[in-house]
């Protein structure tokens, strides 16, 4: 009869870490945290070796600031906080933009919850011209419509994944479907 290793929870792990000096813990954390950091930074930067880096520089990172963590939000948000404007300011200092390849399944369920014309025109629109919409909205508007319809995360986890509150990061997912529905319009049009 083989035993289950049990799981530490990361609220432990990080006390002990932090009031304890049990650096080797940190491994744990790295083991549980890297394969999320790593495709948290491959969705923002399109680049495996450069999202593999992109993790690491993030752990060591979330590891020195260990004591900062408050626990207001749940240990993993924190670390896809971290890994998510990591990358951006990645991206921003490399002066290049990236966006993420979405699959047809995923940008299919954008709008779904609309019940407007606008939006059954634009889910009627191929999914390249769909991801050229995307591509040409304001990072931050970008990072709202993939973080809520691509990794399928609630307004309260984006909002705290961003820093925002739950009323802002509501009406910054609604300025930036009706830009997709706008800019939708005008191409039907045209």
């Amino acid at each position: 009869m083989s035993q289950q290793p049990i799981k530490i929870e990361d609220s432990v792990i990080i006390d002990l870490i932090v009031n304890q000096g049990q650096e080797e813990l940190k491994n744990v954390i790295y083991k549980r945290y890297f394969q999320k950091v790593y495709y948290s930074c491959l969705r923002i930067v399109q680049d495996r070796e450069i999202a593999k880096d992109l993790a690491h520089d993030v752990l060591l990172k979330i590891f020195s600031n260990l004591a900062q963590y408050q626990g207001r939000s749940s240990f993993g948000m924190w670390v896809r906080a971290i890994a998510h404007n990591y990358s951006i300011d990645y991206l921003r200092k490399q002066k290049r933009m990236y966006f993420e390849t979405y699959e047809e399944e995923s940008l299919g369920n954008i709008l779904v919850d609309e019940d407007t014309i606008a939006s059954k025109i634009l889910l009627e629109k191929r999914s390249d011209l769909l991801k050229g919409m995307i591509a040409n909205l304001k990072v931050k508007d970008q990072t709202v419509i993939k973080m809520r319809y691509y990794e399928g995360l609630s307004i309260k986890e984006i909002s705290e994944a961003i820093g925002s509150g739950v009323s802002a990061t509501k009406m910054r997912l609604k300025r930036a479907k009706m830009r997709l529905i706008e800019r939708a319009s005008e191409l039907q049009v045209a």
